[in-house]
């Protein structure tokens, strides 16, 4: 196995082309003073992965094409259902933002990605004549009942401080009837602070959260305020209130089991719908690729 890997190694790098020093082809990385430029980079993942992207990029961009030939689009209300969902994942909408602009995305760019993913699923289940039964989403809610239990959960507050010293002072002032915000504003040091500035986790069940918060959280009664050590540093713990777990409710989760059925079959119907795509089409690769066949 370690003489496999390290010839496929000597070959990775044999084949490397020399890059001469290029402004417009910077370094990107120097190990023991020798450089990895941006082009060479660029070349090894498109030899090891362009034929995949490729491949994805030309099977989606013909699902678009033919549900925009079958008048198949996303309402506005899917969008804004769909986007609201994205939105839950982050704790607001600064954080969405830089995480749109570290993958060179805009709130634009994402509700047509969404738009168009929608109208790829309307087409395949069109097209596959796909259905899902009430028996169907019941026997979903059957299998996975265990799982769908809602836990319980705790609105937390949560400070990262710099000593324990000042841990102990901040949970102090706290506890004296301190404005959390403000002391949260100008003492908080946790690296969620720019997004969550004055450390609000909102609800969250144990598991969500890392355990040098989740442990000493919810063996905490609620209004208490804490000092807490752990690996990670230094915090001061707040339960705001407190959430009994819930057992699942078919009524209310049956919406979510019919989409996640429903998403399953079309995964099984995919690769099918995109075939008969692709016999018809007409794909032509062009520039370095030209005359070579998908």
């Amino acid at each position: 196995m370690l003489t496999r890997l390290f010839v496929a190694l000597l070959l990775a790098v044999s084949v490397t082309p020399a890059y001469a020093a290029d402004a417009a082809d910077p370094e990107i990385v120097k190990v023991n003073g020798a450089s990895i430029r941006q082009s060479e980079f660029q070349d090894k993942l498109l030899q090891d992965y362009g034929q995949v992207v490729m491949e994805n990029m030309i099977n989606r961009l013909l699902l678009i094409q033919e549900a925009k030939a079958r008048k198949i689009t996303a309402t506005g209300a899917e969008i804004e259902k769909r986007l609201t969902a994205v939105k839950g994942q982050f704790p607001n909408d600064e954080a969405l933002s830089e995480h749109l602009k570290r993958t060179g995305e805009s709130l634009e760019s994402l509700r047509m990605d969404i738009a168009n993913q929608i109208a790829i699923e309307k087409l395949v289940t069109q097209a596959a004549d796909i259905k899902v039964t009430d028996k169907e989403v019941r026997e979903a809610f059957e299998k996975n009942k265990n799982g769908l239990a809602v836990p319980p959960t705790r609105h937390l507050r949560v400070m990262w401080l710099k000593t324990k010293a000042e841990a102990e002072e901040v949970a102090g002032k706290v506890k004296a009837g301190g404005d959390w915000d403000a002391l949260a504003n100008e003492r908080n040091v946790a690296p969620s602070k720019k997004f969550v500035p004055t450390g609000d986790y909102g609800f969250r069940a144990q598991a969500e959260l890392p355990p040098e918060i989740g442990k000493p959280a919810f063996s905490m009664k609620v209004g208490e305020t804490k000092a807490v050590e752990s690996k990670a540093g230094h915090h001061v713990i707040q339960v705001v209130e407190a959430r009994a777990g819930q057992a699942p409710d078919f009524e209310k989760l049956k919406g979510n089991l019919k989409e996640a059925v429903l998403g399953k079959k079309l995964q099984a119907v995919l690769p099918d719908v995109v075939k008969g795509l692709r016999e018809k089409a007409d794909i032509q690769l062009l520039g370095p690729q030209k005359g070579k066949k998908l």
